[in-house]
């Protein structure tokens, strides 16, 4: 497995030097190495205790939220948080 990087020069980035983002096959990589789990090991994810289950159901923060949908009939360059991770980028 070879490793690239992907960069899109247009793009200002934070760091200057930054190589862009890592591509093995063909397919995004967010490590060493392609993570492609078993059927098997998915399964038992998904039927495995969450420990942090309660700590979830209890937790009361809430980010401050801009009332009012001006950004929408805009064309101001923004990024714009629209819950969990997902964005709205122009």
């Amino acid at each position: 497995m070879q490793a690239a990087y992907l960069r899109n020069p247009q793009l200002k980035t934070l760091k200057p030097d930054w190589p862009g983002n890592k591509i093995i096959n063909g397919m995004f990589a967010n490590g060493e190495a392609l993570y492609q789990p078993s059927f098997l090991n998915v399964i038992k994810w998904k039927l495995a205790e969450n420990p942090q289950k309660k700590e979830k159901e209890t937790d009361d923060y809430a980010p401050p939220v801009q009332e009012g949908r001006e950004f929408i009939n805009t064309t101001d360059d923004a990024i714009i948080w629209l819950g969990h991770a997902t964005f709205l980028i122009r």
